[in-house]
């Protein structure tokens, strides 16, 4: 067994080569895609690839643990994206104004840019709400 680790897993020590796959490398892109590049690693080359939302109606669910980049590598993209084609968004910003602002500097962007973008965008900010405060103790079970 010893012989094994000393061999095998010291050159790979996070099994990164064993728990990689070949990846989507192709843009597909239609009207209503929303696309995210992408790279990684498989048989010890780097990738350029796509992440091709191609009908983000059906619905879309990012999860991952805090800290692991969400927000950055995948939910700005997202937003900037929609944006620009001019969908409808619901976009709660628990870290109120992170993603506030991104979403309202894209969409002056896109409006400068495009003449025709007759969009509406509403802000509401649910910190200062009397109805919803999350931050607001909430009050105990256990009493």
């Amino acid at each position: 067994m010893s012989r094994l680790l000393k061999t095998d897993l010291l050159e790979d020590v996070f099994n990164v080569e064993n728990e990689s796959f070949m990846q989507e490398t192709k843009l597909k892109e239609n009207e209503y895609s929303v696309n995210l590049r992408t790279r990684f690693r498989f048989r010890g080359r780097a990738y350029d690839g796509w992440i091709n939302l191609v009908n983000p109606f059906r619905a879309t669910m990012v999860l991952g643990t805090p800290g692991s980049g969400k927000s950055y590598a995948i939910i700005n993209q997202y937003i900037k994206q929609i944006i620009e084609k001019g969908y409808s968004l619901f976009l709660y910003d628990f870290k109120y104004p992170d993603l506030a602002e991104i979403a309202y500097k894209r969409y002056k962007e896109t409006k400068a840019v495009k003449a025709t973008y007759n969009i509406l965008l509403r802000l509401f900010i649910f910190t200062h709400s009397p109805f919803i405060n999350r931050t607001a103790s909430a009050p105990s079970l256990f009493k």
